[in-house]
């Protein structure tokens, strides 16, 4: 059975699994060729844009006749060929080689041949047409007029055809049932009545319609509603009626799974109706919305303190403070900021100073819509409640105020092709002011040393001075100059704004002709994480290097991030006296990496996890570079088997009765600590003395024995425990339980003296002795060969009866 694919290996190729299809319908009479794109990667070499020609040759094999049929409800019509024929252009072949395979069936009906239904797969031949053994039946009734189809290629001479579509008309039927079939909304985790409005079927003559279901919802299921005060039957049905529709009886439960949709397959059908033939039965899908429940709390993902000028004001923006809400489909600007007094000053309207701001929304922080006015202490903490309209939190914002400042936050050093342009943005050049600057047209950088090998462009035209909102737009740009060949440049500038004022120098890194190269992949190791911790990704994991380039200038962006957890870094507070935090990122560079600062938190979920990047230099670029992780549990996952040994003897410990059920620690060196001996025997090799540790191989070699010690016991356990020493990992210590099998080896005792005559004593004891030696009492008076049975006055004074009992026993044993 052949599937696309958009992926495949060398191997494919080697052992002809791999398959080009066709997919044009359509008769094309000269040679058409298809390009296939492709990328190939072996280790971590690639080789990009390849291309692969296909060329598609007309079809020999076509359908001269293709007329639709046009029948009633409940009709058989024969395919003739003049409804149906095929020819190979130029041949006269036997109709009997013309061969149709049917790709996909009708729906509606069926496409019989010879009163079998065909499917999927199955074939007849231009023969089985003339010989009018082919025929389509209409299973369904329908109000208005209706549309059935089914596909086919053909085969012969070694060629296919197009694939060909054969359209069936199905006229309307006046007393045909009518289907209603409505999308029903359920919340996540919730339940919703399925009525009428949602699920009807009714015909002129008939509401007592029965719904079957064929396939049942996914991710919930349905159940009967009971009359007030009676328990509910929470399992799930697979048959209802119209009955249960009309009086609200049918239920949707959904199992609380973060899905979007469900849906269930039925067939109705009227179990009143006279005859089969007539019996209509309808098949649908029955589709069901589930809306997100709000669970989760908004997260903060900007924290600043907020610099403000003494007794001044300022805007307070997304820039400082904002937050974001993981529930799907919630709009992150309709998170609302409430808060209380502030000692330090006050929260107002930007078009109403007069008016407080008591709530806001981060719709109004995005659009400067909140000002802060300072009075008071230079220096405040105060708390904002946080909602999404369900969850609160709450948040600390420090308010820092002080003398007017203006500063160069953001000066990166670019690295730029010889004779190349590069933009200049706020990631690399920018300032950061404390005061009430409301556009960033205000804060303007004068160049006061142009560049010596190249010029700056604004808008297109070469200029001496430039914004920060011309930054932030995005149009400065440095243009190098191709005459020069030195590999630095640099300008000089003063930014300025309100009477303030800072130098700066921004540098520049060129690359000379025969320098440019694309960045290095030296490492892209698979990163082992364990599930609800944090783990590092350090060089080791990732690196990626390139000849006079800094790790701080190998720019790594998030394109696709993980879906099992989230890529934060590990900053240090503003306030130097804090604990560093973790920031949710989208970019980070190599040294980040180097230095350990960028970390993989992982949910509580196991599996495999990947998350795509960009690796940038500055100006060339490894695109849609994978980095894959693992998530696996954080103790050892043990699985145990108790056994049965017989007493005495001893089994082998082997991954039947001990075994590392997750294939990370599976293949790791584990060695095994013995917490609690047996009681009744011992860990040992089967030749060796007791163990109190043992390895995880020699358990898969089968070398560890629990050995018994003979003692009359029926059972016995012992406590073991996994410990991986080379990546810091243990188990949880598991008990394993032995059964023993006891052996009959204790020799016969007498176990009761009464004083009973002696005869009668020495009969009980020769039965007692000859029930252990024989398994149960035998009474023969057959003489043996080495004795024979005869009567004394005094058995069991008779030392030759004793001795010939004696011979006897050992002879049968």
């Amino acid at each position: 059975m052949y599937k696309q694919v958009t992926t495949f290996h060398q191997s494919d190729l080697d052992q002809n699994r791999l398959r080009y299809v066709s997919t044009d319908s359509s008769d094309q009479e000269d040679i058409v060729v298809e390009r296939i794109q492709f990328d190939t990667h072996l280790g971590q070499f690639s080789l990009w844009n390849n291309t692969f020609l296909v060329k598609i040759m007309p079809a020999q094999v076509k359908v001269s006749n293709l007329v639709p049929l046009e029948m009633e409800a409940g009709e058989e019509l024969t395919i003739g060929h003049t409804e149906l024929q095929a020819e190979v252009k130029g041949k006269n072949l036997d109709p009997q080689t013309i061969k149709y395979i049917l790709v996909k069936p009708p729906t509606l009906g069926s496409l019989q041949l010879l009163d079998k239904e065909l499917a999927e797969g199955d074939m007849f031949t231009q023969k089985d047409i003339l010989d009018s053994t082919v025929s389509y039946r209409v299973r369904v009734q329908r109000a208005v007029d209706s549309t059935d189809q089914f596909q086919f290629r053909v085969f012969a001479e070694d060629q296919y055809s197009p694939l060909y579509t054969f359209p069936v008309n199905i006229l309307a039927n006046a007393d045909a049932p009518v289907l209603t079939n409505e999308r029903l909304v359920v919340l996540q985790g919730g339940e919703h009545t399925l009525n009428k409005n949602y699920l009807w079927m009714e015909s002129p003559s008939s509401t007592d319609f029965v719904y079957r279901v064929t396939q049942g919802p996914k991710y919930g299921r349905l159940i009967r509603d009971t009359p007030p005060g009676q328990p509910r039957f929470e399992g799930a049905i697979r048959v209802f009626s119209n009955e249960d529709l009309q009086v609200d009886r049918l239920i949707y439960k959904h199992d609380g799974s973060k899905t979007s949709s469900d849906e269930f397959h039925f067939s109705a059908f009227d179990p009143g109706a006279e005859s089969s033939d007539v019996q209509e039965k309808v098949s649908g899908v029955f589709r069901i919305s589930v809306q997100s429940k709000n669970e989760h709390t908004p997260v903060r993902v900007v924290d600043k303190v907020f610099n403000v000028v003494r007794y001044g004001q300022r805007l307070l923006t997304t820039d400082v403070i904002q937050f974001r809400d993981d529930d799907s489909g919630f709009n992150d600007t309709q998170i609302v900021y409430a808060r209380e007094g502030i000692l330090s000053g006050n929260i107002v309207s930007t078009s109403n100073p007069s008016q407080p701001l008591f709530r806001f929304t981060q719709a109004d922080l995005r659009n400067k819509n909140v000002l802060f006015i300072h009075h008071g202490a230079d220096r405040e903490r105060f708390s904002l409640q946080v909602s999404d309209g369900f969850h609160k939190t709450t948040a600390l914002l420090q308010i820092q105020a002080g003398e007017p400042y203006l500063r160069v936050v953001n000066n990166t050093i670019i690295v730029i092709d010889h004779g190349g342009t590069k933009t200049l943005n706020t990631t690399l050049l920018s300032a950061d002011t404390n005061m009430d600057i409301r556009d960033n047209s205000q804060i303007k950088f004068q160049i006061t040393s142009p560049p010596s090998d190249g010029r700056i462009i604004v808008s297109g035209i070469e200029a001496s001075a430039f914004t920060q909102e011309d930054l932030k737009k995005g149009v400065v740009s440095y243009e190098h100059n191709y005459e020069s060949l030195r590999s630095k440049d640099s300008f000089s500038f003063t930014v300025q704004a309100q009477g303030h004022s800072e130098e700066g120098t921004f540098r520049i890194k060129i690359f000379k002709q025969g320098y440019l190269s694309e960045p290095e992949v030296v490492t892209n190791e698979v990163i082992i994480s364990y599930e609800g911790e944090h783990t590092v990704i350090n060089h080791n994991h990732l690196k990626v290097e390139q000849a006079d380039i800094l790790p701080t200038e190998m720019v790594f962006t998030i394109k696709e991030p993980p879906r099992l957890g989230h890529v934060v870094k590990l900053t240090n507070s503003s306030d130097g006296m804090a604990s560093p935090v973790l920031d949710y990122i989208h970019t980070f560079t190599q040294e980040d990496i180097d230095q350990g600062r960028i970390l993989y938190v992982s949910a509580s979920t196991q599996g495999n996890d990947a998350f795509t990047v960009d690796v940038s230099n500055g100006f060339t670029m490894v695109e849609d570079l994978e980095i894959s992780l693992n998530v696996v549990p954080r103790i050892i996952p043990i699985q145990i088997f108790n056994f049965t040994v017989k007493e005495g003897l001893s089994r082998a410990i082997n991954a039947d009765i001990v075994n590392i059920s997750h294939p990370f620690y599976s293949s790791a060196n584990i060695d095994f600590v013995v917490e609690e001996q047996p009681q009744h025997g011992d860990i040992r090799y089967l030749d060796g003395d007791e163990l109190s540790y043992f390895t995880w191989e020699e358990v898969k070699l089968g070398h560890v024995y629990y050995m018994h010690d003979s003692t009359e016991t029926t059972e016995d356990s012992f406590t073991l425990s996994a410990t991986a020493y080379e990546i810091e990992r243990r188990s949880l210590p598991v008990t394993i339980s032995v059964t023993v099998i006891p052996v009959n080896d204790e020799p016969p005792r007498l176990t009761r003296n009464t004083g009973l005559e002696p005869s009668l004593l020495c009969l009980r004891l020769h039965v007692s002795v000859a029930t252990h030696i024989f398994g149960k009492p035998r009474w023969s008076t057959r003489p043996r060969l080495s004795g024979r049975v005869r009567a004394a006055s005094n058995p069991c004074a008779s030392s030759a009866g004793a001795a010939e009992l004696t011979s006897a026993a050992d002879d049968r044993t």
